[in-house]
């Protein structure tokens, strides 16, 4: 039991480092000994629990994507409310969003984030229901409100919309009941 606890301990000092690192440095850019220098640890403790930054940086990004809220735009009736608390949560973590968004590669990140939205837990970055048409209004209804909304909380992230968590939730959940 102590073990434990003093393992989520000392990769919390390092997740923390690393993040205070991010916030002025590209992840390319950051080196283990930076990390270690500023967790106040060393170099053998970082080695333990991972084998590099970018490493601990995927550990990082799997650890927001395991608490983000889920929502799910299949279901039919009012998404008001699950949208709100996707939107508040994501606000209230705009800065580990804002970094992860800044330095991930490729579309694994956005997938998954795009996973939440459509409430399935897979890894698979096919996010639509396979057991649409692919030519069905559904399905590009289903592509134009997850993209759309994805481009949207990606813009509000890096301060190019200013609002409010419940006004994007009410703008979003709009676009999709008329849809």
């Amino acid at each position: 039991m102590e073990t434990n606890r003093r393992v989520k301990m000392t990769k919390r000092l390092i997740k923390e480092a690393f993040i205070k690192l991010m916030e002025k440095t590209k992840l390319n850019k950051i080196t283990v000994k930076q990390i270690c220098e500023n967790a106040d640890i060393n170099r053998s403790t970082f080695y333990a629990h991972y084998s590099d930054q970018y490493d601990l940086f995927s550990e990082i990004e799997e650890d927001i994507i395991n608490i983000t809220p889920k929502v799910s735009l299949y279901e039919k009736g009012p998404i008001l409310k699950n949208l709100t608390s996707f939107f508040e949560f994501i606000n209230e973590n705009k800065k580990i969003y804002k970094i992860i968004f800044e330095n991930s590669t490729g579309m694994y990140f956005r997938n998954r984030v795009l996973n939440k939205l459509f409430n399935r837990d897979d890894k698979n970055i096919s996010w639509i229901k396979t057991d649409l048409q692919l030519n069905s209004p559904m399905h590009f209804k289903m592509l134009m409100c997850a993209l759309g909304g994805f481009a949207m909380v990606e813009k509000w992230i890096f301060g190019e919309i200013e609002s409010s968590p419940e006004e994007l939730a009410t703008y979003m959940a709009k676009f999709i009941e008329k849809a």
